[in-house]
């Protein structure tokens, strides 16, 4: 039943395939009798841009070319809401900035956590250098109570430089995404690089 909770609901246009994520509220009516309520439609999904340029949104299985109709995009330092393809079954999405390719890996919007996803630098930009990586952050939250929209999904991000000081010598320029969906940790470490030990001088 419908109450002072946000209520996620997803209705589909059978005529025209579209979907359209949506959260319903309701709230009494301010200077009205007790009786007297107000439904309010939210969008489901609001992407929130905290990057300096705009971002790209894509399905895993979207071709990453622009197909006319345009991606869905949000400008930098701005938010969007975002609804689900009804040609896809999931929520999966892949990032793109408009300095880098497409990100290594997925996240699940539908999943409340933090996912970090790796952007690759896009050749075409000036101040292009291979190794340079954009690591995404994405934190898929429920939106505060006062917050016009049912999950937010707040986007920052970091730079990784691979030229400085604290370079691992002989290490290959393979990038590598992880997320442990098991109960249990695990650690990963690149053949032929020596494992250090707190306490322990670098070699």
């Amino acid at each position: 039943s419908l109450g002072s909770s946000k209520v996620p609901i997803e209705i589909l246009d059978a005529e025209t395939g579209n979907c359209r994520n949506v959260a319903l509220i309701v709230t009494p009516l301010v200077s009205a009798l007790g009786t007297t309520n107000v439904l309010r439609i939210l969008p489901c999904y609001t992407i929130v841009n905290c990057m300096d340029e705009g971002i790209e949104l894509l399905h895993p299985s979207d071709e990453f070319v622009d197909t006319g109709e345009g991606n869905f995009f949000v400008q930098g330092k701005g938010s969007r809401p975002w609804h689900r393809a009804a040609h896809h079954s999931d929520t999966l999405i892949r990032i793109r900035s408009e300095s880098s390719g497409v990100s290594f890996g997925t996240v699940d919007i539908n999943e409340i956590g933090t996912t970090m996803l790796v952007l690759p630098r896009s050749k075409h930009e000036t101040n292009y250098r291979g190794e340079d990586l954009i690591i995404a952050h994405v934190e898929v939250k429920f939106s505060m109570h006062a917050y016009p929209s049912y999950i937010s999904v707040v986007i920052w991000r970091s730079l990784m430089k691979f030229d400085l000081d604290m370079e691992i010598q002989a290490s290959s320029t393979a990038y590598l995404s992880v997320r442990n969906e098991t109960e249990f940790p695990f650690t990963i470490q690149q053949n032929g690089v020596v494992e250090l030990f707190s306490g322990q001088p670098d070699p």
